[in-house]
């Protein structure tokens, strides 16, 4: 009962060292949790995961591929933009407001030199009967990769629905799905980005 025999200052003297201890164990885990990000694809203590969907080239008619999606959102008033390739490959636009996407003034950059250099844009697609099968990867917080798995149901050449939509880990485990049911409209533009990528064999 040391801290009593200074009439209070004792106490507040040792509740300042609790705390200088519970600060400093913080500051350790969160710097733990940084250099495992930074380092844990570098120090090979995780890899990317694989594709499951082989990219093959697509010849179909289900659905137009000269121009972009655009998925609905009933929260905000940003929309996805998502590209599909005649060799296949998946891009996705990243996020522009329903307005652009609709009247076809979405940012595209024709070289798309900066998507170039980001893995996690980048999937592959396939369609059979009028099913859409989606695959592209994600970043987690280790540095490594996995994927988001998207499966949708076409209702003509220039719209489909997402069905289903569910990440997934290294072992084929589902870290967590939705439902989300939103539709996906096509807008042709005149021309789109370079699919050519490193990460898409």
């Amino acid at each position: 009962m040391l801290c009593l025999l200074f009439q209070g200052r004792g106490i507040l003297l040792c509740s300042k060292t609790i705390k200088m201890k519970t600060t400093s164990l913080y500051v350790i885990v969160l710097f733990a949790i940084l250099l495992f990000s930074s380092c844990g694809k570098k120090a090979g203590m995780c890899k990317d995961m694989n594709l499951s969907i082989e990219r093959q080239n697509y010849s179909g008619l289900q659905l137009r591929t000269d121009g972009y999606y655009y998925e609905d959102s009933d929260t905000s008033n940003d929309v996805k933009i998502l590209f599909f390739y005649r060799d296949g490959v998946f891009l996705d636009g990243g996020f522009e407001s329903l307005n652009d996407a609709e009247n076809g003034a979405v940012k595209i950059d024709i070289s798309n030199a900066l998507s170039k250099q980001t893995k996690y844009v980048w999937g592959a697609f396939q369609i059979i009967g009028n099913t859409l099968e989606i695959e592209h990867w994600r970043p987690i917080n280790s540095g490594c990769y996995k994927t988001l798995y998207i499966k949708g149901e076409i209702q003509d050449d220039s719209t489909f629905v997402i069905t289903h939509r569910e990440n997934r880990d290294k072992n084929g485990e589902v870290l967590w799905k939705e439902s989300p049911n939103s539709v996906c409209h096509f807008r042709a533009i005149p021309q789109k980005p370079d699919s050519t990528n490193d990460f898409v064999k």
